[in-house]
């Protein structure tokens, strides 16, 4: 167990600073990095699973799939806010930093608006019989969506003043020698 968590812990820093540079690469800001090009990478096993669910076509298939679609996204969102108001704190009881957070301030309120206005549809879809056409109509509105997310996420970090201020990520850990 400990051998496993050293391994995810390992590839955890090499992906991510990999995804680093391949957003700089890109002129994106760390805000639009994290949320579109790491999610899509760390997300991508989560969907496999969920997806290999459906495909199965059983009724416990669906619902490991409808588990992992709805349950993944509040879990993460509960841990990662817990980790970083207990890093916060942490950081200001040490009086290494303040006791809040700076982000980017309008990329969390526009993400966060975004997704919370469609989340309600997924509940809907997940309410629905199997084989529902409207499940189908409503997945593919939400896809539709996240390309809409996904074009103005870039449209806003490239459009943004400022980007080549933000810190240079690391050198990368794996290069050709």
């Amino acid at each position: 167990m400990l051998l496993s968590l050293a391994v995810v812990f390992g590839g955890s820093r090499l992906f991510t600073n990999g995804i680093e540079h391949v957003g700089r690469k890109l002129r994106l800001r760390h805000s639009t990095t994290g949320s579109l090009l790491a999610s899509l990478g760390t997300d991508l096993p989560e969907s496999i699973i969920a997806l290999w669910a459906i495909f199965l076509g059983t009724q416990e298939g669906a619902d490991v799939a409808m588990g992992a679609i709805v349950g993944a996204p509040l879990l993460l969102t509960t841990l990662a806010l817990a980790i970083s108001g207990a890093a916060a704190l942490y950081y200001a009881w040490r009086r290494r930093r303040p006791s809040f957070i700076k982000g980017d301030d309008l990329a969390l309120r526009s993400d966060l608006s975004f997704f919370l206005l469609l989340y309600p549809f997924v509940g809907l879809a997940g309410l629905m019989p199997p084989g529902h056409g409207g499940r189908w109509a409503i997945g593919m509105i939400l896809v539709g969506c996240y390309v809409l997310y996904a074009y103005l996420a870039v449209r806003r970090s490239r459009g943004s003043e400022g980007w080549e201020r933000e810190d240079d990520p690391r050198p990368l850990y794996l290069t050709r020698g």
